[in-house]
């Protein structure tokens, strides 16, 4: 008997430290991150806040580290390194409290010495309308230590990821409005009374509301067409749409395209993919030889 109730006890006090266990880790800022890495992690994000609140940029730009784009592994340039330090400047962080971290799938495929993870927290300001704000700092390994991309305040006072400008663009290309068009000329279709509208009641959104209306100038009903968003490099990331027009749009009719997108730092491009006839056919822009 003496035995069956020592199997008891056992077993509750088993469940009780297992139950406390999992409320401590619970309460743990930085449970997503191993054990071993989360002293080092907490005195390295204490030690980036305290270099920018007394204003020691190259301790920051130290801990920013060499990459961005972390799941690519992209190195900084030398232009795009200076660019970052100077958005840390105009943020004037003065301490962060990691309250919760997480981590994308997208990890798992590289080493623990290349992963990353997501630390949300609340940011403290030494200047700006909000003193304390919720942010999420990117924490990174790297040749066994943490390094960080940071968050920073934009003019509105928002918090948000810094949008790096392609510092391979021209001058010319620079001052191009948000979206552009680039309609091939020989299409059977005229885009025209293109326009964007900012979403939102901040200055600093950088979603629109994007309008055009589309004419069919060909000689054979429409019923459909894909456009795509794409950057002006290579490099610069696309978005495709296709749009469907069950109804048709026989020639010379108009039709009109609403949708949502969001806007950065560098111009894109709105082109043409395809125009879908109603006989199953396509037109679609011939590839221009290199």
């Amino acid at each position: 008997m003496k035995t069956l109730h020592a199997c008891i006890w056992s077993n509750v006090l088993i469940v009780l430290l297992s139950s406390i266990a999992t409320g401590q880790e619970a309460r743990e800022p930085l449970s997503a991150v191993p054990p071993p890495l989360r002293t080092s992690l907490n005195q390295r994000i204490s030690l980036f806040s305290d270099y920018q609140a007394v204003q020691n940029w190259s301790g920051v730009a130290e801990l920013i580290g060499n990459y961005h784009s972390l799941s690519k592994r992209t190195k900084y340039s030398a232009p795009e390194k200076l660019w970052l330090i100077e958005q840390v400047k105009k943020t004037r962080l003065l301490k962060f409290t990691p309250q919760r971290s997480s981590w994308s799938t997208a990890v798992l495929v590289l080493p623990m010495s290349e992963r990353y993870w997501y630390i949300e927290g609340v940011a403290e300001f030494s200047d700006g309308p909000v003193k304390a704000l919720a942010a999420s700092l990117v924490a990174y390994r790297d040749q066994g230590a943490w390094y960080f991309y940071p968050f920073v305040r934009n003019e509105c006072g928002e918090i948000t990821a810094p949008q790096m400008p392609d510092f391979s663009l021209s001058d010319v290309e620079r001052r191009l409005p948000p979206l552009s068009l680039t309609i091939d000329r020989r299409a059977p279709v005229e885009v025209f009374e293109f326009a964007l509208t900012r979403i939102g009641d901040s200055a600093c959104s950088t979603r629109r509301n994007m309008v055009f209306r589309l004419r069919n100038i060909g000689t054979k009903d429409i019923n459909g067409f894909g456009f795509s968003i794409i950057g002006l490099r290579s490099n610069g990331g696309s978005s495709s749409v296709g749009v469907g027009l069950p109804e048709g749009l026989k020639p010379g009719q108009v039709t009109v395209y609403q949708g949502d997108i969001w806007v950065g730092p560098n111009p894109k491009l709105l082109q043409l993919d395809f125009v879908r006839f109603r006989d199953g056919t396509f037109w679609r822009p011939k590839k221009s030889r290199k």
